[in-house]
């Protein structure tokens, strides 16, 4: 803290910041890491902004400020990243189902489940289920787990889909 406040436009400074949000992080005061991520971003624009964005936007959720978090998560998806940024979208996904926009975050599984590959699908497929499930909409809810496992069976998200289906009595073939 003393380095950030002494000397706040160095580059030891930037780093310290990303440094303090990554200790704030694991003593879980989440609002505190959002606020030194975010830090950061402004202090180093253009170098990892992405990645920066994305743990701030991970810190506000965890810290229950879903509003905050995909606000960030929303502003890192039009950023360059290397790699795949489907884990970004699903991110997306569960922050408005957080919020309770569940016709925001099913339109979001949906579309990653387009592009994504089996294990993907069947993670689109339970996340969509539980997205029903919170509506009350026990016929949609099955649908989609049933899906995941009769399509996806060595899924991790489909033995949870599964496990979905049997807490609520639904049967299901043994095959």
């Amino acid at each position: 803290n003393q380095l950030v406040r002494e000397h706040p436009d160095s580059l030891r400074a930037a780093q310290a910041h990303f440094l303090l949000a990554e200790s704030f992080n694991e003593q879980k005061r989440f609002a505190e890491a959002a606020a030194e991520y975010g830090a950061y971003a402004s202090a180093r624009s253009g170098i990892l902004d992405a990645y920066a964005l994305e743990r701030q936007g991970d810190a506000y959720f965890s810290a229950t400020k879903y509003v905050e978090a995909l606000n960030a998560y929303n502003a890192t998806a039009v950023i360059p990243r290397l790699g795949d940024a489907t884990e970004l979208q699903i991110k997306i996904g569960q922050t408005r189902a957080a919020l309770g926009d569940y016709a925001g975050a099913l339109a979001q599984y949906d579309a990653i489940a387009q592009s994504g590959n089996d294990f993907v699908r069947a993670q689109m497929d339970y996340l969509s289920g539980s997205a029903y499930k919170f509506l009350g909409q026990t016929d949609k809810m099955n649908e989609r787990f049933l899906h995941a496992v009769e399509n996806y069976p060595v899924s991790y998200y489909s033995y949870l889909s599964l496990v979905e289906l049997v807490d609520a009595g639904v049967p299901v073939s043994d095959l």
